[in-house]
């Protein structure tokens, strides 16, 4: 497969403050994510809430490859060519992290769309041998699940990025350090953080 090719994924994290939680939810739903799934090669356009850290909200895209975002399609919709509404909500989000991801490990599995836990793991450095190794062995005591591993585009710090989704998120064990690091050997040392997500359900919907 073509390295222009590989499987990517669109990942932001983002939190409004609280007198705009109203209005992004809004925004969110009936601009932003209706906008990216009429966008050829966008696979997925998934919402999702994280109920126990920061930030709490994040959007997924799974994409047919990562030159997706730089066609005319996405362009005309992103930066400067972005909505009013966009311009002036987004540089008011805190916690705001954008990252387009390109899959290094096998398989071309877009979010499973009746899977409803998402647990992202995010790693500095190019540890993706190890990353990969070691998500296989996580990946056994998640029923019904499946996992994927990601090198970071677009920085000049590496990052490694292995996510992993299951029918709930009940399903995805709350490993200890003792675990991971049973799991990753040395990719542990460079763990980031654990974002544990369910997919975001508009309330009344």
């Amino acid at each position: 497969m073509s390295q222009a090719l590989r499987p990517a994924v669109l990942f932001v994290q983002l939190e409004p403050p609280p007198a705009l939680l109203e209005e992004f939810h809004a925004w969110y739903d009936t601009e932003h994510v209706p906008e990216r799934a009429r966008i050829p090669g966008f696979l997925t356009t998934v919402r999702l809430v994280c109920p126990d850290a920061w930030p709490a909200y994040a959007g997924f895209y799974d994409l047919e490859h990562a030159g997706i975002l730089g066609e005319h399609p996405y362009r005309s919709i992103s930066g400067e060519n972005a909505s009013a509404w966009s311009r002036r909500l987004l540089p008011k989000m805190v916690g705001y992290d954008r990252l387009l991801l390109e899959q290094v490990s096998d398989g071309r599995r877009p979010l499973a769309a009746e899977h409803r836990g998402v647990v992202i793991l995010r790693f500095s450095g190019d540890r993706h041998d190890l990353v990969v190794s070691g998500a296989a062995r996580l990946a056994e005591a998640t029923a019904g699940g499946q996992h994927r591993v990601f090198r970071r585009l677009e920085t000049s710090a590496s990052e490694t990025v292995l996510v992993l989704d299951a029918p709930a998120l009940e399903l995805v064990p709350e490993w200890s350090a003792v675990e991971l690091r049973a799991a990753l050997g040395e990719a542990a040392s460079g763990l980031r953080g654990i974002w544990r997500y369910v997919r975001y359900s508009r309330q009344g919907s």
